[in-house]
């Protein structure tokens, strides 16, 4: 709990002030059908127009906070330094960039595992936790248009990283909201054969994500990732 406190006073301290600051939240559910698990509540910090953080806190059903993640966009839209926390088992994971191309990750399984931190070598382009989002707008209409976007995903959780691609499998209606379904997942063949991709809805008109299917970065009771459905009613990442 100490180090969140810390490296959320260090987030802060980086951004002075409240401008034009947005908030939302989103609503996770049970990807195989459920009731609520969790609600995720937003925060973006905005300094001179620009996007350069954002603090979650997650609250399960019961409206209890049980895990905090603080991004820092400062450094990069799509490789932003990041730590997450459980506040209920003590599980940590969290990301660094130290110079181009060069990432320090860590993760703690629960508050009685040791911290295992290490070093990694990437190329661009690379993305770390939120950034995918950037990623994803920064590519808008390449995506659109059909063409399959390649790069590496940190996963502190690993020490690792993984290549991944992003696609446009089609364009719908979201109620009455013009939207794509973007699909993220392994790029590597067999990879895919065995890993779920992660489906995500963005609005078309404003870039924001409406709907996402897939793996969560909250855990459940026994340490495994939930899958989930996160819709936003209002707005979204």
């Amino acid at each position: 709990m100490k180090s969140i406190i810390l490296f959320l006073s260090l987030i802060i301290s980086a951004f002075p002030g409240k401008e034009q600051n947005i908030k939302y939240a989103g609503v996770a559910t049970r990807l195989s059908g459920g009731d609520r698990l969790y609600t995720e509540y937003h925060e973006e910090v905005y300094k001179k127009g620009l996007h350069t953080g954002t603090i979650t806190v997650f609250r399960n059903a019961e409206n209890k906070e049980i895990a905090k993640r603080v991004l820092n966009f400062n450094g990069s839209r799509t490789s932003p330094n990041f730590q997450l926390e459980d506040l209920r088992s003590g599980y940590k994971e969290g990301a660094e960039v130290l110079a181009p191309g060069k990432v320090k990750v860590w993760y703690r399984h629960d508050k009685s595992s040791e911290l295992k931190t290490k070093e990694l070598e990437l190329k661009e382009p690379f993305v770390i936790d939120g950034g995918f989002n950037y990623l994803v707008k920064d590519n808008w209409e390449k995506i659109k248009s059909g063409e399959h976007i390649t790069f590496q995903f940190v996963a502190p959780s690993q020490l690792d990283f993984f290549k991944f691609r992003v696609r446009k499998q089609k364009d719908l209606n979201y109620g009455s909201k013009p939207a794509i379904l973007v699909i993220l997942e392994p790029e590597n063949f067999l990879l895919r054969m065995i890993v779920d991709p992660i489906k995500i809805i963005y609005n078309v008109s404003t870039k924001r994500i409406l709907e996402y299917a897939g793996i969560s970065n909250i855990n459940d009771e026994s340490g495994k990732s939930y899958k989930v459905i996160l819709k936003y009613a209002e707005t979204g990442p």
